[in-house]
């Protein structure tokens, strides 16, 4: 993977070009083997695929579809926190670039 500035992005939309994203030169990782597109792709079309079976495989043992959409959303926030907490942590916080939690106690 290669990490890659977001400058083609905000050179198309001129009104990206004063937001903070373009400024603070952030940046966003991509695979540029074919190899690691094609697993990326298997492995989407894997849990794509496998999200209908499982709802019908619950509903058939009698559990709501609601309560799995919960249990889905409720896992869903969780794993968003914890990305938050360790990808948002790495690296050394600067006053340009604060960290996650830095972010977090600003106004």
């Amino acid at each position: 993977m290669d990490s890659k500035e977001f400058s083609g992005l905000c050179s198309l939309l001129p009104s990206l070009s004063e937001s903070s994203l373009c400024s603070t030169g952030l940046k966003m990782y991509l695979v540029e083997s074919k190899g690691g597109a094609i697993a990326c792709m298997f492995l989407a079309l894997f849990f794509l695929g496998t999200w209908p079976a499982l709802l019908t495989m619950l509903e058939r043992r009698g559990r709501l579809p609601q309560h799995t959409y919960l249990d889905y959303s409720i896992t869903n926030f969780f794993a968003a926190l914890l990305i938050a907490f360790t990808f948002g942590e790495i690296g050394k916080g600067k006053p340009d670039e604060p960290n996650f939690l830095a972010q977090l106690a600003q106004v």
